[in-house]
């Protein structure tokens, strides 16, 4: 987990994070977390926090969060 936090930290430092989002797998105290420290990255709430579709579980796993930032 802090090692995407430090591939967000060197994305968003060069590029401005106009918004970003939170998903996840049945992983809502994971979800928690990230959004926790994408707000002191970012300043910001996320636009929306997905419990992601049962199919990308089965191929992802049980747990499974990701978070996808939109950049100006």
């Amino acid at each position: 987990m802090k090692k995407v936090m430090k591939h967000m930290g060197n994305f968003i430092t060069d590029t401005k994070a106009w918004n970003y989002l939170i998903l996840h797998a049945e992983g809502e105290e994971t979800a928690c977390w990230f959004t926790e420290k994408m707000k002191e990255l970012t300043g910001k709430e996320p636009v929306s926090i997905v419990n992601i579709s049962p199919v990308i579980c089965l191929s992802a796993g049980i747990g499974t969060v990701a978070v996808a930032a939109m950049t100006e």
